[in-house]
């Protein structure tokens, strides 16, 4: 198992865009911060005679964003979020858990359904950039289920594409208020949930649904 992973190239592309955002002219910006749920869908590991779930525990979300307006109908957005979920493993009606976090840092274009000069403003977003998954509980000489899965205190990059939907109101000159929905789905963290030997590796990435409600502030 390797402890840390070199950041996929999609970082590189989060860099250039923001590096355009930067370069497009200091007006129309937004800063602000929120926070809420955050819930994963489990993955199945499986053998010829045994099968079990591994994934996280239902947790939540804080985040910080820096955004622009850079035309009628679209903005963009780079964004760092932490989330706290513990590892899990499941099978056979019996269940480990183990401490767990994670920080995603991303770039989203949102597409607006209004324009700059609307009090609310349903939009849609899609981008994508880099989460960093690590296991943060103490580390054990036995663990139980480690049949199915091990829960491993170590670090793992991984690549990530983000996709939702939103709504801003704008309170008073300044404040606005969000309410949004988003999925970061992002590569597998296998070094942090390992299958046991004999035991296929899921296939495919790993959904983050993350909802939640936030305050920014225009300048």
């Amino acid at each position: 198992m390797r402890s840390l992973r070199t950041p996929r190239p999609c970082c590189a592309w989060v860099l250039l865009l923001s590096g355009f955002c930067a370069a497009n002219g200091a007006q129309n910006w937004e800063a602000g911060f929120g926070g809420g749920g955050s819930l994963y869908l489990d993955k199945t590991v499986t053998a010829a005679s045994r099968s079990g779930q591994v994934g996280f525990e239902p947790g939540f979300h804080a985040s910080g964003w820096l955004g622009q307006d850079l035309f009628r109908h679209v903005g963009g957005e780079i964004r760092y979020s932490f989330l706290w979920n513990k590892m899990k493993v499941e099978a056979a009606g019996s269940k480990i858990t183990a401490g767990a976090q994670a920080h995603s840092f991303h770039y989203d274009v949102h597409f607006h359904l209004a324009p700059k000069s609307a009090g609310m403003r349903p939009y849609l977003l899609v981008g994508g950039g880099g989460k960093l998954y690590r296991g943060t509980g103490p580390e054990s000489a036995y663990q139980p289920l480690s049949n199915m899965a091990i829960l491993t205190m170590t670090s793992q990059w991984q690549w990530m594409g983000n996709f939702g939907a939103g709504v801003k109101w704008t309170v008073g000159r300044r404040t606005i208020l969000r309410f949004e929905f988003r999925d970061q789905f992002s590569g597998y963290p296998d070094d942090l949930l390992f299958p046991a030997p004999g035991l296929k590796h899921p296939s495919g990435g790993i959904h983050n649904f993350l909802f939640g409600a936030g305050v920014g502030y225009r300048f």
